[in-house]
Order: C-alpha cells, then structure tokens, then sequence
C-alpha cells in the first residue's frame, strides 16, 4: 500500500480459513486470546467488515500475530473464491493467509504419509473436470491450466520452514498435545495405529457377499456400502498394504510438496495414483484452488484418509487437530515485521513512504513486459515474438462501437442539466456509498432513456478517473442482437488502456496462455479481469472503479445468463457493475437466479408523471432554442410546449 490512510483492519496481516465446523474448531483452540470471550480482552481493535464483505470472522491473538479466521459458508473452490473476495474488501494489508483443515494423502509418496501428518503446499495444481468415483475406467489425466506461483512473501516463509522442518515437526507435536489436553478435544486424540488402513488401489469397497447386495458385480455402486465400515463389509485384511513407522519415530511427519485441488472429492485409489503420478502431488484438497490467485496462501491441511473408496470420518477430528497445531507451529517462525512501520519516526516514515512511491513510480515506467514471470523456454519464446510482432492491443480483441465514447457516439445525447435528477443523484450516491450493493441495475421500457443516463454518467466517472470499461450492447447492422463472444475482451482492453498496472498482469496472463481470447467466457474473466484486479487491488485508492453494461437486453438471449453471472464474479472483486436494460423474462430470470436480490435497483418507469412533463419541457425548450428560427421578441414557447409534452409523455 502507499498509504494506510484508506486502510481497513490494519491491525491483521494474517489470516485462516477454515471451511468445516471440526477445522475451524481445532483453529479456535490454537488462538491464545479470543476477542470478546474475555473482559479483559480490552482493548483489541474490532474487526470491522467492507459492505460487500459477507464472511464471519473470529478475532483474536496467536503468539504475536492479530489473526482473522474466516468461516466458509461450506467446502470447495467456489466458496473459497467467495470468501477470498469478502477477506480482500475487508484486510487491506493482508500479508499470509493459512487454509487449515483436512485432505486426502497420497500413500506412495517419496516420503511415506500416514493419517495424522501434515502436509504444506509448495504450490497447487488443479484436479477437475472428473468425477473421481471407483467405478469404471480410470481416464487420462488431461493438461489444464496452472496456478500462479506463491508470492515472495509465501515463498520465502516456505524455505525457512522447509529449512527448520525438524524444529517444526517438534514444535507441532508439542502444540497438538496441548491442544488434546483442552475441554472439548476428547475426540480429536489419535485413534490408534490399526485405525490407519491403506488398501489396494484396486480393492473396491463394496460388499463380498452376492446375498447381500449386487453391488459386487463389476462397475456395481452401493449407497449403502458407500457409508459402511471396512468390518462392516468384510474388506479382507489381506488385501491391505503393510506400513508404519519404528516406534522411534512414530509421531507425526510434515510432507512439504504439490497439492491438487478442486471440486470433486477423490474416492478412488486408482484415480488417485494416476493424477499422483501425473502431476506429481502429495495430496488433495478444495478449498485452494479458489482462493490462491487471490490471497497470499499457504494450505496447511492433515491428512484424514487416503482418497480411496475406504476413506471414513475416524481420522477427521485428530487430523484437523494436527493441521491446527502445525499452522500454529508454523505463526511462530514467522517474524511478525508489520508494526515497525508505526515505530519509526515521523521523518523515517516520510522517507519509507517517497521511497516506496518512487519504487512503485518506477515500476510503473517499465515496459509492460518487464512484469512478466518468465519460468520456461517457451514463454521466452513466446515474449520475444510478442516484442517483435503485434502488441497487446493488437492481440486483444475489442469491438470499439460497444465503448461509450467511440466515434460514431459522439452525437448521442446526454442528460439535459436539470433533468433525470432523481436517477442520477441515486446512482452517483450508490457509486459514492460505502455500503450499498457493488451491483445497481437500471430498468425500463424501450425509449424511454436508460442508455442517455449510461452514457452520462460513464461520462461523468470518467472525468473522475473511475470508469474502468463499457459495453454498449447496441443492435448490430439489420436489426439482430449482439453476440457476448468479445464481451470480456473488450472490457480487459479498455482497463489495460486505462490503467497501466492492469496492462502489465493482462499481457501476463496472454502469454502464459496465448489462445485465453478463444476460450470461454469465464476462463476468460477468470485470465484477464479477476486476477489482474487482484494482483493490482495495492494500486487502487480511493472509491472503486466502475464498469458500465448497457442494453443487456440486446445481448444474444442465450447469453444473457453468463454475462450476468459473470458480472456478479467481476463485482466481488471489488468492481461496481451499472448494468441497464429492460426487464424480460430472461433478464429477470437470470437476474433472480444469479444475484437474488444483492443489487441496487431503480425502474424509470416509476418515476411521477409530473417530473416527467418538466423533463419533456426542458428538452424541448433546449431543442427549440437551437432551432435558427426569427422569433419576434416577446414571443414565448410555454404555449408550443403544451401539446409535444401530453404527446410524449404519453397521455
């Protein structure tokens, strides 16, 4: 940040999530002081919420550290995502962010993992696209698209931590045990070495017996079986895989390496191999892939089943427990470097803050692809055609009649000054407000003036340096609708233009991914609007940034719903979206379905008819009076007016 002065919770710089009871139970338990269960917890600053934000949050100390927990609302990527966008709104001088829970092991790793250890991501890689079932052929794995790396901040904890892993692994063993002598943890103690049972990849856990169910047939799935136990089934002991540690040796093991992460839990020892193999990854989760583009992650998650058809819950609790107490091991070798800022002297900090400017001035001045991540031969290859070849506005796709002052606008009208002033004065105060929806939709009839207010007020952000983009969804030549296919382009052009930190961290993602403007529409929001938002969110100060879409009703009717479910992803970046249209049945549909009520709404159709006719007589009063017309002195036009203003008002 340059300034602390828009700061919000500068107090916190790191962060959990937790996406489970049980998780965020033993994370509750490593916490030294909770605000407010205590009245002497005095003094603690409170955590105070963005209006977008709709996490809950436990507050309090963990060794020398102010530390959030964030309560996901459920498990996976998209409620990860959801809860990042709501953590990013609300700590503006985030620094590390634990996700803390359980995962699914791989057995064969270099290093052996048992239930009970810990594993730490070096970095993630994504697991979709499948159903990761038992039933049924294993599938090729197929390429998809990589995660970004750890920041520096993350990167270099990591190599400490990889360094000091014996100090670790002791300093875990000694905080899960004090974490097990607390009231409420009786469920959480280790459940013993038999307990820890790791079959066959291919032994299916099914029933044995044809008498008692079909499902023995090859292929065959049970939804009974699928929730009984190994000794309830019969899996045969001699189908299991001897393991274990010497006696020595037998606490838990911290396993540093890739994670997969995604959606769908893996159920499947032979899935599980094949992707282990493939992508070479220690373990599974789903919390990461949603918020690690976002947040500044470390995963710090125990190892609760094998991600095989056997897996059951006996592991859970102690698993989450120990992933707890390592995340509490691991806040301890962090140095805590955030309050020596505030220590300094007025004239240190006045220096830290013009050398932090220059520094930041001076980035800014490079060319743009000076802020490129080169990891690979081929993305030098690809930068050095790039130099040479067309640039990022010649390679991004945009139709320039869909933005507000293109040429051929330049005649469009705007709002006549004393006019639309019951619209415009609500949507400059939603714009302003820092507590209403990041969403204000304006409806009504064809013709009666929501693109004259769009174009207005994107005239109006824009001289405030505001406006981000716009998208005017006009009828094409021959009167058909407009297709979205260069919706997200468009729009990641025009905030390329307008600010150049987003230009640098969209030619990024082009190179990495050259055919990104040929992929669907959300892999393209995902590639050139939500990420570079987040990676520049330190650039952005004051009120946020605007993006206009009008007309939405003229987008191809099949499109409709992604663009708005796209809009509302842009949204919770921290964009405030102005979208006009008339309300069809799509639009009100998708509308419903997509956002539920999380928007600010005017219909102008709403508006007193009063108002209307001294609208109707100020334009025609402007129109008149440019008209070359010798009227004798004297003469007024009230009388001429009358007729124009019942005519078009309607009555």
């Amino acid at each position: 940040m340059l300034s602390n002065s828009n700061a919000r919770n500068p107090g916190f710089k790191i962060g959990i999530l937790a996406a489970l009871p049980l998780e965020a139970h033993a994370i509750r338990g490593i916490f030294d002081r909770i605000d407010g269960e205590d009245a002497e917890t005095d003094a603690a600053r409170p955590c105070i919420k963005a209006p977008m934000d709709m996490n809950s949050y436990t507050t309090g100390k963990i060794a020398n550290h102010r530390v959030f927990l964030a309560h996901m609302p459920g498990m996976g990527k998209v409620n990860a995502a959801a809860t990042a966008a709501g953590i990013q709104a609300s700590f503006t001088e985030l620094k590390l962010v634990l996700i803390v829970g359980i995962c699914g092991g791989v057995p064969q790793a270099q290093d052996q993992i048992l239930l009970g250890d810990v594993v730490i991501s070096k970095n993630i890689v994504p697991a979709e696209n499948a159903i990761f079932h038992p039933y049924g052929p294993v599938p090729e794995i197929t390429e998809q698209p990589q995660f970004g790396r750890p920041t520096w901040v993350v990167r270099s904890l990591l190599a400490k931590l990889e360094d000091q892993k014996t100090d670790l692994e002791k300093i875990t063993c000694r905080y899960l045990d004090r974490l097990l002598q607390k009231p409420g943890f009786a469920q959480s103690r280790y459940p013993g070495e038999k307990e820890d049972q790791l079959f066959r990849p291919d032994y299916i856990h099914k029933h044995r017996n044809p008498h008692d169910c079909d499902c023995v047939q090859p292929g065959k799935s049970c939804t009974v079986a699928k929730h009984s136990s190994c000794d309830q089934l019969g899996c045969e002991p001699a189908y299991l895989i001897p393991r274990g540690r010497d006696e020595s040796t037998q606490t838990l093991m911290l396993h540093f390496g890739s994670v997969a992460s995604g959606d769908q839990v893996i159920k499947s020892g032979q899935h599980r191999d094949k992707i282990a193999q493939t992508k070479e990854v220690i373990a599974f989760e789903m919390e990461g892939a949603g918020a690690w583009d976002y947040l500044p992650c470390l995963i710090v998650k125990g190892v609760c089943d094998y991600a095989d058809s056997h897996k059951n819950k006996k592991w859970q609790r102690h698993a989450a427990a120990a992933a707890a107490a390592c995340a509490r091991a691991v806040l301890d070798l962090y140095e805590n470097s955030i309050e020596q800022d505030e220590e300094l002297t007025p004239l240190q900090q006045r220096s830290v803050s013009q050398s932090r400017v220059l520094c930041y001035d001076e980035l800014m001045g490079l060319n743009q692809q000076a802020h490129l991540q080169i990891e690979s031969a081929e993305e030098k290859a690809t930068i050095k055609s790039m130099r040479s070849g067309p640039t990022l506005f010649d390679r991004l796709p945009c139709i320039s009649e869909a933005v507000y002052n293109h040429y051929d606008r330049q005649h469009d009208p705007l709002c006549l000054e004393g006019t639309r002033t019951a619209v415009l004065i609500d949507i400059y105060a939603w714009s302003d407000s820092q507590n209403s929806n990041m969403i204000y939709w304006l409806t009504g009839w064809a013709g009666i003036g929501k693109s004259t207010i769009a174009r207005t007020v994107a005239y109006t952000w824009g001289a405030q340096g505001r406006l981000g983009a716009t998208f005017f969804f006009d009828e094409v030549p021959g009167g058909g609708k407009r297709s979205a296919r260069e919706f997200i382009t468009t729009i990641a052009y025009q905030l390329a233009s307008e600010f150049p930190v987003l230009m640098s961290f969209i030619s990024e993602a082009m190179v990495k991914d050259p055919n990104i403007c040929i992929k669907s529409l959300g892999d393209q929001c995902q590639k050139l609007i939500l990420r570079p938002i987040s990676r520049a969110r330190f650039a952005f100060h004051g009120l946020p940034i605007v993006l206009i879409v009008d007309a939405l009703d003229n987008c191809e009717t099949s499109e409709i719903g992604i663009v708005i479910r796209l809009l509302g992803d842009i949204s919770s970046a921290g964009v405030r979206v102005f979208i006009s249209s008339r309300m069809t049945p799509t639009i009100a549909f998708h509308r419903r379905s997509e956002h539920d009520g999380r928007f600010q709404a005017f219909e102008l159709q709403d508006i007193s008819q009063e108002i209307i006719d001294q609208d109707i007589s100020l334009f025609f009063q402007q129109e008149l009076q440019q008209l070359n017309t010798n009227w004798e002195q004297g003469d007024s036009f009230d009388g001429l007016l009358t007729e124009p203003v019942v005519t078009s008002s309607g009555r």
